[in-house]
């Protein structure tokens, strides 16, 4: 099999598979990009199992990065994130990037709503001042 391009109507069988394949995807780079996919699509047993979500369900993800500040503190600032998930998410997945402090940091997040949370961290032991990274995943 040869990985330079056929010229058109010489495709060999496995550009031929992959081309049948592919037809079966109601799915194309235009409607990525402009978010016009169906989850109902994607949701098909009939893609022969390629990707299968659960349901038909609309589901929400928004991702970012915020700091938390320590003040000679075992705990940081309250710090509210805006998530422009458009929805109240169900999760949110916080991690502490490194531990900018004496410690790890532990996070939480409170206060979910459909527009913000907060979060808050906390070193696993002892006080410091250091301003810390965290990444989030608020899945709705």
């Amino acid at each position: 099999m040869s990985i330079l391009p056929h010229p058109p109507g010489t495709e060999d069988e496995t550009g031929r598979n992959l081309t049948a394949l592919a037809a079966q995807f109601p799915i194309t780079t235009q409607n990525i990009t402009n978010g016009t996919v169906a989850l109902g699509d994607l949701a098909t047993a009939t893609i022969q199992n390629f990707l299968q979500l659960a349901s038909a369900a609309n589901v929400h993800v928004a991702f970012g990065s915020n700091s938390v500040a320590f003040t000679a503190s075992q705990t940081s600032a309250v710090k509210t994130v805006t998530h422009g998930l458009g929805t109240t998410p169900t999760a949110v997945l916080l991690t502490a990037n490194g531990t900018g402090g004496p410690t790890l940091v532990v996070m939480q997040a409170f206060s979910i709503g459909a527009t913000t949370f907060q979060m808050q961290g906390s070193f696993v032991s002892g006080t410091g001042t250091a301003t810390v990274t965290v990444g989030w995943l608020a899945i709705g």
